[in-house]
C-alpha cells in the first residue's frame, strides 16, 4: 500500500476501524508524517465540510498517528485547530493525551488554549487534562500543575456560568491529581454555582480526598497515559466503530445494569456466550467502580458490578484479580455497602476463582486495618479455597496463619480473629492450636465456641481434611446463574425504573460527561 493509497483510505468513511490502513501508516512513518501534518492544516480551513460530513475522520486519524509518533510539529497545528473550531460534534475524546504526546514537554500552547475564552470549551477542558498527562509521564510535577490549576481557579478563567464546561473539567482533573491544595477553591466554585454537581459533585471530590493521595495518584497511569498505540486508543469505543457483536454486548450489559426483580437468565446466558468480547468491558467497568464507589451507596438497584464479579470469577479471569482486590481494599464500609451480602457469602470464592498466583494482594487485604473487617475475613477464607482446589499447599497457608497469630494481625479485631480461627480449624489446627487457645483467653473471638475447634481437632487430620473437601463454601465459582438464582433480591420486586427515569439533574448535553461515570461523553455512552 503506497502513501497515496493510505491517505485516500484514511479519509474514506469507515464502518469499522481501518486496522490495516493504520498499520500501513505506522509502518511508513517517515513518509507519512508530512502528509498527516498537511491533512490537519487542510482541516483548519474546511470547517464547513467537516460540519456537513461528520463521518469524515481523516484529520482525527492524523492526530492520533502523530501523537504516537511524538511529532512536535503537530503541536501548534492541533492547538490552532481546536482554538478556532466550535462544533459540538467535533471529537475531543483523548485530545488531552494527544496534546501531551506531541508537546515535547512544552506546555505553553496548552495553557494558551485553556485560557482562550473564545476556544472550543470541550477542547479547553481536555487541554487541562493534558497537563495531568504530563505529570503521569514525568514531564511536569504534580505540585507545579496544581499551582497552575490554583491560578485558573482564582484568576485565569472567567467566573461565569457560561464557562461551566471548563469548570467541570478543571474540578475533574484537579481531583485526579488529589486536590488537597485546591479543595477550598473547588468549594468556592460550587458555592458560586459555576460547576454542575450532577456531573461531578463536591461529595465525589471529598470522597477522593478521603481515599488518600497514594491511592488516587495510582490511577493516573491508566487514564492519563500518552498515546502509545493508535489502534488500541481508537478501539476503546470513542468513535463508535460498532460491529454486530459489539451491539450485542452493549445490549446484554444494559440488561444487566438494574435489578428488575427477576434474575436476568437470558442476559447472563448471552454474556457467557459472548465471553471474549464481554470480558474487557466487564474489567473496565469494575475498574471504574473504585473511583465512583461512594456515589453507588444507597443505589441497591444497580447490579452490573455484582454480575461482573461472578462472571469474571466463572471465566477464571486473572486480570480481574488486582481490580477486585483494589476495589475491596477501599477503607471503611464503602465496598460492603455497594456489594451487600456478596462480601460475606461469595467474595472469598470470587477471589480464589480469579487468583493469579500472587499472594501479596490477598495478604495486603488481610493485614490492612483500614479495610472492612468482613472483607479481610473473606480474604482469609479465600486461602482455604485455594488449598481445597490445590492451588496452595496446606503447609504454606498454615505457616502464614501462624504468622498472623504471632503478631501480623493487630488486636483487637474480633471478626477477623474469628475468621482466622475458623479457617485454621477447617484446615485442621494442629500447628496453631495453642495460639487459638490464647486468642480465646484474650477474648478476641466471637460467635464460635472453642468447643467447635476442639471437636474438629478431635476428628483427626485425615477426617477433618476430608470434611473440608466436601464443604461447598470452599469451592470455586462455576455457574453464575446457579450461584444467584435463589437470591432474595430476585423474589419479584417492583419494576425498576428505566434509565430515562433515573435522572434527577438537568438534561444531559450530548457532549457532557456521561452520568454513569464511564468518563465518556453522553453521546458516546448511555445516550
Amino acid at each position: 500500500m503506497n502513501i497515496q493509497d493510505i491517505l485516500a483510505k484514511l479519509q474514506a468513511p469507515h464502518e469499522k476501524l481501518p486496522y490495516e490502513v493504520l498499520k500501513a501508516a505506522i509502518a511508513d512513518r517517515e513518509q507519512i508524517i508530512p502528509e498527516l501534518l498537511q491533512l490537519i492544516e487542510w482541516a483548519q480551513g474546511e470547517q464547513d465540510y467537516l460540519w456537513e460530513n461528520p463521518d469524515y475522520l481523516g484529520h482525527i486519524y492524523a492526530m492520533y498517528l502523530l501523537a504516537q509518533f511524538r511529532e512536535k510539529l503537530a503541536y501548534p497545528l492541533i492547538i490552532e485547530f481546536f482554538s478556532s473550531f466550535d462544533d459540538e460534534d467535533e471529537p475531543t475524546d483523548n485530545l488531552g493525551r494527544i496534546l501531551a504526546s506531541v508537546c515535547g514537554g512544552d506546555d505553553s500552547l496548552i495553557k494558551g488554549l485553556i485560557e482562550n475564552e473564545k476556544a472550543y470549551k470541550y477542547a479547553r477542558g481536555e487541554a487541562i487534562g493534558a497537563l495531568v498527562s504530563l505529570v503521569t509521564c514525568g514531564e511536569k510535577t504534580r505540585e507545579e500543575v496544581l499551582a497552575y490549576f490554583q491560578a485558573l481557579f482564582r484568576e485565569k478563567i472567567k467566573r461565569e456560568p457560561s464557562n461551566h464546561i471548563v469548570w467541570n473539567y478543571l474540578i475533574r482533573h484537579s481531583t485526579a491529581l488529589y486536590p488537597e491544595e485546591v479543595y477550598e477553591d473547588i468549594k468556592q466554585v460550587y458555592a458560586d454555582k459555576l460547576a454542575e454537581s450532577w456531573i461531578i459533585s463536591l461529595e465525589h471530590v471529598e470522597s477522593q480526598l478521603a481515599l488518600g493521595k497514594e491511592r488516587v495518584l495510582k490511577r493516573l497511569s491508566g487514564k492519563y497515559s500518552l498515546i502509545d498505540d493508535v489502534i488500541a486508543s481508537l478501539k476503546s469505543g470513542i468513535y463508535s466503530f460498532k460491529t454486530e457483536e459489539d451491539e450485542q454486548v452493549s445490549k446484554t450489559l444494559f440488561e444487566l445494569t438494574l435489578n428488575t426483580g427477576d434474575l436476568p437468565r437470558d442476559a447472563l446466558t448471552k454474556a457467557i456466550a459472548l465471553r471474549e468480547p464481554v470480558t474487557p468491558r466487564l474489567l473496565k467497568f469494575l475498574e471504574s467502580q473504585e473511583e465512583h464507589a461512594d456515589e453507588m451507596r444507597g443505589k441497591e438497584n444497580l447490579m452490573l458490578h455484582i454480575y461482573a464479579l461472578y462472571l469474571l470469577a466463572q471465566f477464571r479471569e486473572q486480570r480481574a484479580y488486582p481490580i477486585i482486590v483494589n476495589f475491596f481494599s477501599l477503607p471503611g464500609d464503602i465496598s460492603v455497602e455497594t456489594t451487600g451480602d456478596v462480601v460475606t457469602e461469595g467474595l472469598h470464592r470470587i477471589l480464589a476463582s480469579v487468583y493469579d498466583g500472587d499472594d501479596t494482594p490477598l495478604k495486603g487485604l488481610i493485614e490492612d486495618a483500614n479495610v472492612n473487617e468482613h472483607v479481610r475475613s473473606a480474604a482469609l477464607k479465600s486461602f482455604v479455597v485455594l488449598v481445597v482446589c490445590e492451588k496452595k499447599s496446606r503447609k504454606e497457608i498454615m505457616a502464614y496463619f501462624q504468622s498472623l497469630f504471632k503478631g501480623k494481625l493487630e488486636k483487637p479485631s474480633p471478626p477477623v480473629w474469628t475468621s482466622l480461627v475458623n479457617c485454621s480449624a477447617d484446615l485442621y489446627p494442629e500447628e496453631v492450636y495453642e495460639d487459638i487457645q490464647q486468642v480465646y483467653a484474650d477474648g478476641l473471638v466471637e460467635g464460635i465456641e472453642i468447643d467447635e475447634v476442639q471437636k474438629n481437632y478431635a476428628l483427626g487430620k485425615k477426617k477433618a481434611l476430608k470434611k473440608l473437601n466436601t464443604n461447598p463454601q470452599y469451592t470455586l465459582i462455576k455457574e453464575t446463574i446457579k450461584e444467584m438464582q435463589n437470591w432474595a433480591c430476585f423474589k419479584k420486586q417492583k419494576e425498576a425504573p428505566r434509565f430515562s427515569e433515573l435522572r434527577t439533574g438537568p438534561k444531559i448535553g450530548r457532549n457532557d460527561p456521561c452520568s454513569c461515570g464511564s468518563g465518556k461523553k453522553y453521546k458516546k455512552c448511555c445516550g
